[in-house]
């Protein structure tokens, strides 16, 4: 695979800005992509060459680079980066794109297509890719991939209208669902923590666990993320994704071996243990405005609907019906425009019997 080119639908929006380019970047310095690699941004955004190699420049950093090699490799990295201005379901605009990457990666031309963008337009951007012969599916000349990121829709139907959709352009071997929170170091490492320490696999259970708390907050607002965020809300923002992946890897069972399919399974099941909420359990609310710290409320933000009732700020009780977890509160909750920001897991232990040195009988959990 000498020749990819990486297609970053969406390369004006916070997603690609902040993560995509910045992780891209990070695995160019360490030496991790083909050395023929050319990453290509495609967003509506009207833009010129060096006003894009501007705005990825901003979120550029040199962690895992040597100080005295920084700079040469971002300018590198930069000379990959083209940007081409369109609409998502205009043939036309497409053309000019393909037109972009042929010229700049001769005979063959293998492509992933990242989609850092609402999923509203997971279908659009698919059926115009089809529609303008830009996906191969010939794995000896040339292959295409799609990524997709979280939320796959509003709901189960709306979901699996939007895998079928994509299945008419893309075969399931060509198609890439995923969870950029499952990339964390901390998150990947949750794995290590529980199964590489049999001190905890004893003591993992409701007998001498008391609770489990998720706590997911941000300071900041909506940062221009309205068009987005004002149709799915927290809970399909974080919770039902990034923090149930969470909860299924503190909870899930013991997996056979370090195979995807092997984890996969593991939290398949454990979600399927997890007793849905009621109404009783869950309680939803939005930040209002703060004029202390020049802070609008969420209904005063730019594109959000003064009527709207979608909430930015979620807590969640569970239960877990299975023989490890029975009578366990698990306490899921998240935020934006809160005090701080925060993401952590909270596991509290009860407290021992005949503790020798709790003297006043009121000692907290550990």
């Amino acid at each position: 695979m000498d020749n990819l080119n990486i297609v970053i639908f969406g390369a004006s929006g916070d997603l690609a800005k902040k993560k995509v380019f910045p992780a891209f970047f990070s695995l160019y310095c360490r030496g991790l992509l083909p050395k023929n690699i050319k990453f290509f941004g495609f967003a509506r955004s009207k833009m010129t060459q060096n006003e894009f190699k501007d705005m990825i420049t901003l979120n550029l950093t040199c962690r895992y680079t040597p100080e005295n090699n920084c700079q040469q490799l971002m300018e590198e990295f930069l000379e990959r980066c083209k940007y081409v201005s369109g609409v998502y379901n205009e043939v036309e605009d497409y053309k000019k794109l393909d037109s972009l990457i042929l010229g700049n990666n001769g005979q063959k031309s293998n492509r992933i297509y990242y989609l850092a963008v609402p999923p509203m337009l997971f279908t659009d951007i698919a059926e115009t890719l089809k529609k303008s012969d830009m996906i191969f599916a010939d794995e000896e000349k040339e292959w295409s991939r799609i990524i997709i990121e979280k939320p796959f829709g509003r709901d189960r139907d709306s979901s699996d209208a939007t895998v079928a959709s994509i299945a008419k352009c893309f075969s399931e071997k060509q198609t890439y669902r995923i969870d950029h929170y499952l990339g964390k170091e901390v998150v990947q490492n949750i794995l290590v923590f529980r199964f590489a320490n049999i001190i905890f696999q004893p003591v993992w259970t409701s007998e001498y666990i008391e609770k489990v708390e998720i706590i997911w907050s941000e300071e900041q607002g909506l940062s221009g993320r309205a068009g987005y965020f004002d149709k799915y809300g927290i809970i399909r923002d974080v919770i039902q994704n990034h923090l149930l992946q969470v909860l299924a890897l503190i909870t899930m069972e013991t997996p056979a071996d370090l195979n995807a399919n092997e984890i996969r399974s593991k939290k398949v099941q454990l979600l399927r243990d997890i007793q849905a909420p009621t109404v009783e359990d869950v309680v939803v609310g939005q930040y209002s405005g703060n004029e202390s710290k020049n802070k609008c409320a969420y209904i005063e933000e730019d594109g959000v609907d003064p009527e709207s009732i979608t909430p930015t700020f979620a807590f969640l009780k569970l239960k877990i019906n299975n023989s490890r977890w029975k009578g366990l509160p698990v306490e899921i909750s998240a935020g934006k425009a809160l005090q701080e920001r925060k993401a952590e897991v909270i596991i509290t232990f009860k407290k021992p019997c005949g503790n020798i040195f709790c003297v006043t009988g009121n000692c907290p959990p550990a």
